[in-house]
């Protein structure tokens, strides 16, 4: 043989062993192949009996607190009532429904004292002076029938006990170091366990102490706590010790280990099924908890709080599918609708755009406290100034440029038209403002009249004239620079206040406006009224804090203008407490204290006949509308997306505006509304698939065992006929 043809027999040899190996790699690779796919045909299949059904709520608002007698932010408010419950909620319709307690009724001493198990009224340490039925009117005793069986989330039976302490610890001595819920604990006296499922509660007037009846009985807007959790605490220590961990509550939803933690990060807080929120005792075969009570069942398994370090991130997680609902900005809510509308947007996201459930409103104030602190500018007070700012501010032009347009002028901060029950709106009626020199005689020219509906529309020809006539002038050029307050404001002031004129004299209107940083449209609303307010010689100056200080300078009354929003119960108790005297120190953020608006707010409570207590009630809203000082401004309406991949019949909003995601006050009838949309679907495991999978498998390693024994032996035959041709050739 030739070196030629060696070289030649040499390289076939080769190329004939590489083949062989390459053919034994790719009869390997498609068994392993083979078992990939016969696991995955049978994983789905497991997978599917096991699916945790997860709702991802988005939000660009952080928590500020875990514990619902400390967090003031609307999403905390959300967060609570995925937790915590109330003895009634708002359905869907808003209409008050049994929730912790299953019926309830008003009564009045006597009526109590000769129940089966009576009140006994000559206890005076409780009663003091008014220990007589008869000191008791119809109304200021209401009795609640518990629900039964319901348990907290670690297991524990709910009863009365909890909810007499809830209301007990708030009142008294207590009142003021628990002012989350002030505008119900305002009016309690005391609650009294009846037996394990039955409490009356007495109503009072907070300052006298005499026996109060109150209208809305069946709107008791307080979170009920675990008794067996707190009991041994300090008395302080729901109010300002707690961080909300562990959650303990008896609604839908409870916390994990984590949460903690999570809400700490401010990134995602994840809630998971209440174990005993909806149950089949196994005891007894009855159906249990809350839930069970009102067979509202709930699908979800996992809730996902996800908080969006900005909205444009939040807005892509709806898009992307990261989320299955959130508020988006009014300005992506129309463009997307316009998506929608030409097929660019996915089918799966739906866009509802509403005036929610909440009352949600947007005002500033001038600060109307008067004892605030002497460095603010007490031009504040002037009502000539109050007037000419607030018709100076235009609410349709704020609803436009803020809102997109998606918004309602303001009146007051106590209804919206989503609540047409307790609705004001203005009319045709003739109302008059007089400005008055300083021995309270009016000056026609700063006054006016109009009809009701147009007496605050925006009019900068007729601000200017009310503080031209109001003694302001300007300091420079008409339009633009500030004016100063002359001598007949410091007359007006002393009269009206008790200044001194020559420390009025002089003093510019010049204004700081306090506006948290974190509420965009807030900032926009700040920039608006700073450029407006200087075409009447009002110079307000923006000044962006974060929460903490807002609410410092704001509860504080350290400010001159300040920015904030508001939203409440249905029933209108609890917004037209916000600005009474009695909640000064408290709740009342604009300052104002007025014997007028008290008495208003004294009578909506205890009117029991509606078309009565409407009358009030529309008196407190007119007097907010009418104030100056208080400017609200709009009621926005906030646009939600939700995607129906994944969740389905999510309802119809509009129709129904309790099922709006911002619904706050506990069993959030979105939850129970929705139905999980599994994919791929759930299919039995059909148990043919391991039989066949371990099959496989085990030819499989049979085959790789039989292919290394062959290539072991054909790479011995090999080199020994490599061996052999070698000493061949060296024979030759």
């Amino acid at each position: 043989m030739t070196n030629h043809e060696g070289e030649w027999v040499y390289e076939r040899r080769k190329w004939r062993f590489s083949s062989r190996v390459l053919k034994k790699t790719l009869a390997i690779g498609m068994i392993v192949v083979l078992i990939a796919i016969t696991f995955q045909a049978m994983i789905p299949l497991a997978s599917g009996q096991e699916e945790i059904r997860i709702l991802r709520y988005g939000t660009s608002e952080i928590l500020d607190s875990g514990n619902p007698y400390v967090g003031i932010l609307d999403i905390s408010y959300i967060y609570f009532g995925m937790i915590y419950d109330y003895l009634t909620f708002p359905n869907k319709d808003l209409v008050q429904t049994p929730n912790l307690a299953c019926s309830w009724w008003k009564m009045d001493g006597s009526t109590a004292a000769s129940q089966s198990e009576p009140t006994d009224f000559s206890d005076t340490v409780i009663f003091g002076e008014n220990n007589s039925d008869t000191d008791w009117p119809l109304g200021s005793i209401w009795e609640y029938n518990l629900t039964e069986n319901v348990f907290w989330n670690d297991g524990t039976p709910f009863t009365a006990d909890d909810v007499v302490w809830t209301f007990n610890i708030q009142i008294g001595d207590n009142f003021q170091i628990y002012w989350a819920y002030q505008p119900t604990t305002v009016w309690m006296h005391h609650t009294e366990k009846v037996n394990d499922y039955k409490v009356r509660v007495f109503f009072s007037d907070h300052l006298s102490g005499f026996p109060f009846p109150i209208a809305f009985g069946n709107y008791m807007s307080v979170p009920i706590m675990a008794k067996h959790f707190f009991e041994d605490k300090a008395v302080t220590y729901l109010a300002y010790d707690w961080d909300g961990v562990p959650a303990l509550g008896t609604g839908p939803f409870m916390g994990t280990a984590n949460l903690r933690n999570e809400i700490l990060a401010s990134e995602f807080v994840t809630l998971v099924k209440n174990p005993y929120y909806d149950f089949i005792d196994s005891a007894d075969g009855v159906r249990k908890g809350l839930g069970g009570a009102y067979n509202r069942t709930i699908e979800i398994d996992k809730l996902i709080l996800k908080i969006f370090s900005d909205r444009n991130t939040l807005h892509l997680g709806v898009l992307t599918g990261q989320i299955d609902t959130a508020i988006i900005e009014s300005g992506t809510y129309l463009k997307w609708k316009s998506e929608k509308e030409n097929g660019t947007l996915s089918e799966e996201v739906e866009l509802v755009s509403m005036l929610p459930c909440t009352g949600f409103s947007k005002a500033f104030c001038l600060n109307d406290y008067e004892p605030a602190p002497g460095t603010l500018n007490a031009l504040r007070l002037d009502p000539a100034v109050q007037r000419a700012a607030a018709i100076a501010t235009n609410k349709s032009f704020i609803i436009k440029s803020v809102f997109s347009g998606l918004g309602v002028p303001g009146t007051g901060i106590i209804s919206t038209p989503a609540w047409p029950e307790w609705w004001w709106e203005p009319g045709n009626e003739t109302s008059w403002f007089n400005l008055t020199d300083g021995n309270g005689d009016i000056i026609p020219e700063g006054s006016y009249s109009k009809p009701m509906k147009d007496v605050m529309e925006f009019d900068l020809d007729l601000a200017n004239d009310i503080l031209d006539a109001a003694g302001y002038v300007w300091t420079g050029e008409v339009g633009n620079s500030v004016r100063e307050a002359g001598p007949l404001v410091g007359e007006r002031m002393q009269h009206l206040f008790g200044m001194t004129p020559a420390a009025i004299e002089g003093e510019t209107l010049e204004f700081e406006m306090v506006i948290d940083y974190t509420d965009q449209e807030d900032k926009q609303m700040g920039i608006y009224v700073s450029s407006e307010w200087k075409n009447i010689g009002i110079v307000a100056t923006p000044e962006l804090v974060d929460s903490a200080t807002w609410s410092q300078l704001v509860y504080s009354y350290t400010y001159n203008v300040q920015f904030t929003y508001w939203s409440g119960d249905v029933d209108p108790n609890y917004l037209c407490y916000i600005t009474t005297s009695m909640s000064i120190a408290g709740w009342n953020d604009f300052g104002i204290a007025d014997p007028e608006y008290d008495n208003f707010f004294y009578r909506q409570a205890k009117a029991q006949n509606y078309t009565e207590r409407k009358h009030w009630v529309d008196e407190c809203t007119k007097y907010q509308y009418l104030s100056g000082n208080m400017i609200t401004t709009c009621y926005p309406k906030v646009c939600y997306a939700y995607r129906t991949d994944t969740w389905t019949n999510w309802g119809n909003w509009t129709e129904h505006i309790g099922l709006g995601i911002d619904h706050f006050w506990g069993e959030a009838p979105i939850f129970y509304q929705i139905k999980y949309n599994p994919t791929p679907p759930s299919e039995p495991i059909d148990y043919i698939w391991i039989v066949l999978a371990a099959a496989v498998a085990a030819i499989a390693v049979g085959s790789v065992v039989v292919l290394t024994q062959k290539k072991k032996k054909k790479m011995q035959q090999l080199g020994e006929r490599e061996a052999g041709a070698e000493e061949e050739e060296r024979e030759s």
